[in-house]
Formats: structure tokens, C-alpha cells, sequence
């Protein structure tokens, strides 16, 4: 009995470090991209489109779209050699100026944090103040975009419609907040400055 479990132990170690290496996306000049890795890289880019789109993109279509993914990898790669190829050249010909990229990243950088900041605040503070949303609003959205919804179940219309209504009433709350830290603030703006 004891012989077994130790066998059946040892099994299922090695099936799960056999899965570990052999599950691989792409090979790239002799170095793998794993599964996982390619998935977190894939999710993080999802929701930096999200991002600059200013939550304008519903990422969710994408997520687990095996077409989308695939053509992702392949851009993926593409985009990755290309770079590297330029930084190369760039190494010796000095077409990017290196104190503008790295300005330029760093101001990128904190863009998206600042995104980031917002998402979370926007995702676990307000949200959750929204009540529930009527099935009246839901009629009225489905009915105005109901072009876009063609190829969607009615149940999942309805889910979609009724997360964009709660964000759209959550932004509507964070213009609140603004307005009242506006007005909480001492600005002043020298508008001279403008017209010159």
C-alpha cells in the first residue's frame, strides 16, 4: 500500500514537471516561450489596451479567443525581433536619442500608473456604491446598440450591457469627485500665460 501511494506520488510529480517543460507556445532561436509566460504577457497587454483606450475596449471578447491569441504570439515575435534588431543598430547609429526615450518611458510609465491608480479606484471604491441596474436601462441600451449584440445571447447582452451601465455611472462619480476636490482646492490659473 505504502509502494502505491509513493508510485502514484512520484506519477503525478513527474506528469506535472513533464507538463511544465513540454508546455510551450513558440520557439524563437533555440529559447521556448512557455504557456504561462506567454499569458501573462498576453493578459498584461489586454489591459494596457483597456487602458489607452480609456476603458473604451471591452477586452473580454479577446481574452480566451485562441484565434486572437494565436495572431497576438505571432505579432508578438515579430515585433520583439524587429526591436531587437533596431536596438542593435541603434547601438552604433544613434538615430533614437537616449535621454528623450528614457524621459519619454518614464512620462509613459507614470501615465499608466496613474491609469492603474484610477482603474482600482474606479473598480473597488466606486463600483460598488452602484446599485443595481433596472432592466428598463438594460432594454434601452440593447435597443440603441442592439447591432452590436447580433452574434450575442441575450443573457450575455444583458451582463455586458449592465457592467458598461455601472462603469458609465461609476465615471459619472469619479467626475463628481473631481468636481468636489476642485472645488476644495485653491487653483489658480494664470491664463495670461495662454495668450501670448
Amino acid at each position: 500500500m505504502y509502494k502505491k501511494y509513493i508510485y502514484t506520488i512520484i506519477g503525478i510529480v513527474i506528469g506535472i514537471a513533464t507538463h511544465a517543460v513540454t508546455n510551450w507556445v513558440a520557439e524563437v532561436d533555440g529559447k521556448k516561450i512557455m504557456y504561462s509566460e506567454f499569458i501573462k504577457i498576453f493578459d498584461s497587454q489586454l489591459e494596457v489596451m483597456k487602458i489607452m483606450s480609456n476603458n473604451q475596449i471591452d477586452i473580454s471578447k479577446f481574452r480566451n479567443n485562441k484565434d486572437y491569441q494565436l495572431k497576438f504570439l505571432e505579432e508578438y515575435i515579430t515585433m520583439n525581433l524587429v526591436l531587437e534588431r533596431i536596438k542593435k543598430e541603434n547601438s552604433t547609429a544613434k538615430f533614437i536619442d537616449e535621454k528623450w526615450l528614457n524621459s519619454t518611458s518614464q512620462a509613459i510609465a507614470n501615465y499608466i500608473k496613474d491609469q492603474l491608480i484610477l482603474k482600482a479606484y474606479l473598480e473597488k471604491v466606486l463600483l460598488p456604491k452602484i446599485g443595481e441596474v433596472s432592466d428598463k436601462e438594460i432594454e434601452e441600451v440593447y435597443n440603441k446598440y442592439k447591432d452590436n449584440f447580433k452574434d450575442v445571447s441575450a443573457k450575455e447582452a444583458s451582463k455586458i450591457i449592465e457592467t458598461k451601465i455601472k462603469e458609465q455611472k461609476a465615471l459619472i462619480l469619479l467626475e463628481k469627485l473631481k468636481d468636489k476636490v476642485k472645488s476644495e482646492s485653491k487653483i489658480l490659473i494664470n491664463e495670461d500665460e495662454f495668450k501670448k
